[in-house]
């Protein structure tokens, strides 16, 4: 899983010079919506995606077509990990995102042109990084949290002596 910061957004939203897919999908499989054969968000996201295809201009649909394509091939593998999945998906293999997200998102949602990042966000800004820090005795070890991953930052050992102490006499 990626590690999710505001450098990810700003550098998805400078590179689409395309149109892109944004979709943003509950793929929680503790739902019982979800704990179908063919999940409800499968469901939704094919029928989302025809809604959108149909709306289309001619030139548009072309693009559409292999964005579509792209995403049914990623997708054919997929099991989900999280509560939400995140796409940015491009015509070309360059221009593919996806971030699974440990929150659950308000609802399925899919749109074609911009990349729709208010929602990626939202979630970005709402859960922030914590540190966290185990000390013992012998040692201090430092941790970043967030958004449901952990990442080591630093281990420092405790190095006193018996001749760092001065003596009472």
């Amino acid at each position: 899983m990626i590690q999710l910061a505001f450098e990810n957004v700003k550098n998805l939203v400078e590179q689409s010079k395309d149109e892109i897919l944004s979709a943003y999908l509950m793929v929680d499989p503790a739902l019982p919506e979800n704990q179908a054969n063919n999940p409800a968000w499968r469901v939704w996201l094919k029928s989302r995606m025809n809604e959108l295809e149909s709306g289309l201009s001619a030139d548009s649909k072309g693009r559409f077509t292999a964005v579509r394509t792209q995403v049914d091939n990623f997708l054919a593998g997929y099991q989900p990990n999280a509560k939400s999945l995140v796409l940015f998906f491009g015509a070309d293999e360059d221009s593919q995102n996806s971030y699974e997200l440990p929150i659950s998102l308000e609802s399925n949602r899919a749109t074609f042109g911009e990349p729709a990042v208010a929602p990626l966000l939202w979630a970005i800004d709402e859960f922030e990084r914590y540190l966290v820090v185990l000390v013992d005795s012998e040692k201090s070890v430092f941790f970043t949290a967030y958004l449901g991953g952990a990442t080591f930052e630093e281990r420092i050992e405790l190095n006193i002596e018996d001749y760092d102490w001065g003596q009472k006499t």
